[in-house]
């Protein structure tokens, strides 16, 4: 399992680390403004002093007591902070939405790099989800990318697309005037 964990840490950082640019460079495309810098921190799931092999002997009869692991790459995470705050303290309620989208299409963005063909994006009711200033940001972003998009919506978007209406399993083409 060690070996394993550590070649997966090293794929997290490198991730992470592609992911900030991504993001940063997304952020100021879809004219997002935060109340301060962006910091993305890797926290890979044990103490960055320690090796995984002396976290995991370190808490050993803890972690037989409780019935599970404490530490290791399953406890990975990526903390956000705005202001050397925590992003979801910080942010509003849109703000957390717009950088969760941003983080999304960055991971997006490396996929597509990467891939034989263009993948497709599915986007959950940005409609409802999102201003009208920054829905039509997104939207207009999403027009000039290779990918598709299939977007549910309780509304149609303000794009030239196709439009599709689902009802007790029937999907009809719907004609947009």
């Amino acid at each position: 399992m060690i070996p394993a964990a550590e070649a997966l840490d090293t794929l997290r950082r490198r991730q992470v680390d592609t992911i900030v640019d991504h993001t940063q460079r997304l952020l100021e495309q879809l004219q997002v403004r935060l109340p301060g810098d962006l910091q993305m921190n890797y926290r890979r799931g044990y103490p960055s002093e320690m090796e995984l092999a002396a976290a995991l002997q370190d808490q050993r009869d803890s972690d037989r007591d409780r019935g599970f692991t404490q530490r290791g790459p399953h406890r990975a995470d990526l903390a956000l902070r705005v202001n050397q705050q925590a992003a979801a303290v910080e942010l509003s309620r849109g703000q957390q939405k717009l950088l969760a989208l941003a983080l999304l299409l960055a991971q997006l963005a490396i996929l597509e790099a990467g891939a034989e063909r263009p993948p497709v994006l599915l986007l959950d009711d940005p409609v409802s989800e999102l201003d009208r200033r920054h829905l039509g940001t997104v939207l207009d972003w999403l027009q000039d990318q290779a990918f598709q998009t299939w977007i549910t919506a309780t509304q149609a978007p303000a794009i030239p697309c196709r439009m599709f209406h689902v009802e007790q399993g029937r999907i009809e083409a719907q004609e947009l005037a």
